[in-house]
């Protein structure tokens, strides 16, 4: 299996073909309709934990019967993926950052190669828009927050890229969709008029209410099966406490107990699962710093019924990505334009082809048990990065 299968969950988006693998006896395009609709809206509204009793409860007249038999539908016909689960690793010390580059030539032919090399890069994808090249995830030790800059500094002096931007992701949330504004067939169905004229009214509002991220996160207590018990849960979100249980060799009642923990320390931040939609999208992260008392403008983002994730450096420093199709992209850009004048930069980048780096390294694995803590020493990456280079020469 591979290890990073799930683990960008927290950043990715809800468009692929509605239709089942060739082959399959129920290889056909699969239609929703509305009772689908708000379903899949619950789940997203509820968290990808909720029950079907409490999926029920919410809708009011679906039973749990039905729910059950619809959601069992749905993933045969990969509209709904598997419970996924959504962690802040920041709150055990280790940070996360999106490195964004542009590449040489010479690096766009030889950094894909690079990345698969160096541990803390765990998924990329080209890119284009500000920075022509490629975007990053990268996991790093809060003991050693250069990390990130030291490697690009060295593909920098290697002549691989030209310039680069890095985004600090202090607290992430992803916004689930509001399938209420969406048609079958027809696409979304949202008044982007509207919200377009709200823009000026929200960034005078205030950091929104509703938003649930901080730039604040204390580092709590954990041990090795804490990371093992996620790690796990990263494998495949569905798994039984009893199957956690027998893999690590301890009792049910401590995998509850420590799942409880993680959760009520924020490091487990919930479950989701991903809706996957037919429309053909862009795929793209917009950076952005608002100005002083603008801090309001991200109210707009969170109106958005479509899925997007709200990624924060600090209170002034964002980051959003989602997945538009084309027209909602265009209107989306249009209520940008009246954003611009409150900004104090912007970079948009698409995401057009990730990808999970394959590797026998989970970036948990980068924890040392018997030191008690994060290892991501720069030194030992800026040598891997000379030795591969070398040995292309």
């Amino acid at each position: 299996m591979d290890v990073f299968r799930c683990y960008n969950a927290k950043f990715n988006c809800s468009y692929l073909p509605v239709c089942v693998a060739e082959g399959d006896v129920t290889a056909r395009e699969y239609r929703l309709d509305q009772k689908d609709l708000r379903i899949l809206t619950a789940i997203g509204r509820l968290g990808g934990k909720a029950s079907t009793q409490e999926l029920s409860e919410s809708l009011g007249d679906i039973p749990p019967r039905t729910i059950r038999y619809r959601m069992k539908k749905l993933k045969e016909a990969k509209i709904l993926s598997r419970r996924i689960v959504m962690t802040h690793e920041r709150r055990m010390g280790l940070g996360e950052s999106i490195l964004v580059m542009q590449s040489t030539p010479r690096g766009s032919a030889v950094l894909p190669g690079l990345f698969a090399k160096l541990d803390p890069l765990y998924w990329y994808s080209p890119t284009y828009g500000s920075f022509g090249g490629f975007y990053v995830h990268c996991m790093h030790s809060l003991a050693s927050p250069r990390t990130g800059r030291r490697i690009l500094e060295a593909f920098q002096k290697n002549d691989l890229i030209e310039d680069f931007f890095i985004f600090d992701i202090t607290d992430y949330e992803y916004r689930a969709e509001d399938l209420t504004f969406y048609v079958p067939g027809e696409g979304w169905n949202y008044d982007w008029d509207s919200w377009r004229e709200r823009i000026e009214k929200n960034a005078k509002g205030g950091f929104p209410s509703e938003a649930k991220v901080s730039e604040v996160h204390p580092i709590v207590e954990f041990d090795g099966d804490d990371i093992r018990i996620i790690k796990l849960l990263y494998g495949n979100g569905e798994i039984t406490q009893k199957e956690i249980a027998d893999e690590l060799g301890i009792s049910e009642a401590q995998v509850n107990k420590r799942i409880h923990r993680l959760e009520d320390d924020g490091i487990v931040k919930g479950f989701r699962t991903i809706v996957y939609l037919p429309e053909s999208a862009v795929d793209f992260t917009l950076f952005f710093e608002v100005g002083e008392g603008k801090e309001g403008l991200l109210s707009s983002f969170y109106e958005i019924p479509i899925f997007g994730t709200v990624m924060l450096e600090s209170e002034s420093r964002f980051g959003y990505r989602a997945y538009f199709p084309a027209g909602d992209f265009r209107s989306f850009l249009r209520g940008f334009d009246q954003m611009r004048p409150h900004l104090k930069w912007f970079h948009f980048q698409t995401v057009h082809h990730p990808r999970n780096l394959t590797k026998s390294l989970h970036p948990f694995d980068m924890f040392d048990e018997a030191k008690d803590r994060w290892e991501t020493p720069a030194s030992k990456y800026l040598r891997r990065i000379s030795e591969i280079l070398e040995d292309l020469e």
